[in-house]
């Protein structure tokens, strides 16, 4: 919510058959947690004009507070939008919450409806939704290359690296970062290289791994990068579908490559969660331009890396802000 500015929901957006403006005076939350929309009918639905179809950034704000005879730490509900379940019985209990996810728009409408569980309600404390730039689009999820569009500058400007100042022989072990993830589903991860590590050309060699594969052996980033030191640079795997919930990512020296400067590094890292239309698990390699990208999670490499982060790449584009 960096620089960004809140506005009260626009009534004919929304449709609904009963809904309750609530308030706290709880002076620790920020003001777009301090109201929140209360849906305790059947469906309600907000519906956006799309100016322009395309990829589409989604976030949705929640926060939970006690209002009248409305425990919000208790409601259970799902949210779609379009043909996507992109929240299914969906409930936050303790302190702020934002879910971000990546949606093909090819309507000139874009509608997002909140469904309630049985005996239960639905709410909302804010919503954007942001046209990205093609720049920015990750339908083709075998991408690599170097560019400064696909994060800000901050991203490329620190780096988690190998530490063996003292070692007396050659290094051998990984730095490893291991997240939680949804099993069933595929993930792509988007790896963020910068080589601001290395004092000259073709220095440093070093893998890059995905649980237990090789997905970039001997990596030399100047090769891919024209021998530019200091030049951003991302590439973009996809996990198959599994039963696994533990997803690790490490970087570590080459197994083939002899040299004293395997410095390994990694400035920044993406996991993304791809599912398909109606919350299907099993998401088919020709229908990929349809899928929904959802749950950006981002790794501690040197600086704390968020979402938020990301927002001014995209102040400059379409934006509809909604706080409740």
């Amino acid at each position: 919510m960096v620089n960004h500015v809140f506005v009260a929901d626009n009534s004919q957006f929304l449709k609904t058959h009963h809904d309750i403006m609530a308030t706290t005076s709880n002076s620790i939350a920020s003001p777009l947690y301090q109201t929140a929309r209360i849906f305790n009918g059947p469906t309600s639905s907000y519906n956006f004009p799309i100016l322009q179809q395309g990829r589409h950034w989604i976030r949705l704000y929640f926060f939970p507070f006690q209002y009248q005879g409305y425990n919000m730490s208790m409601a259970i509900f799902s949210v779609t939008a379009q043909n996507f379940i992109i929240l299914s019985n969906f409930q936050t209990q303790n302190g702020s919450v934002f879910k971000e996810f990546s949606l093909p728009v090819v309507s000139d409408n874009l509608v997002h409806s909140f469904i309630p569980a049985e005996h239960s309600f639905a709410f909302l404390s804010g919503l954007e939704v942001v046209s990205v730039p093609d720049s920015l689009n990750t339908d083709d999820a075998q991408n690599c290359g170097p560019t400064r569009d696909i994060a800000p500058d901050f991203v490329y400007g620190t780096a988690t690296k190998m530490n063996y100042a003292n070692a007396t022989v050659e290094p051998n072990f990984n730095i490893t970062w291991k997240f939680k993830v949804d099993s069933g589903f595929q993930h792509l991860i988007r790896f963020h290289f910068c080589d601001i590590v290395s004092r000259a050309h073709n220095m440093l060699y070093f893998n890059v791994h995905v649980n237990s594969w090789v997905v970039a052996p001997d990596l030399d980033l100047s090769s891919l990068t024209a021998n530019r030191l200091a030049a951003p640079y991302y590439m973009d795997f996809v996990l198959g579908s599994s039963n696994i919930t533990i997803l690790s990512v490490s970087v570590g020296p080459s197994t083939s490559v002899s040299s004293r400067n395997q410095k390994a590094f990694l400035n920044g890292l993406e996991i993304m969660k791809i599912i398909s239309p109606h919350g299907s698990k099993k998401t088919r390699r020709r229908r990929r331009r349809f899928r929904l990208i959802v749950g950006l999670v981002l790794g501690v490499l040197g600086v704390l890396v968020m979402v938020l982060g990301y927002h001014p790449l995209l102040h400059t584009v379409q934006k509809t802000t909604t706080s409740i």
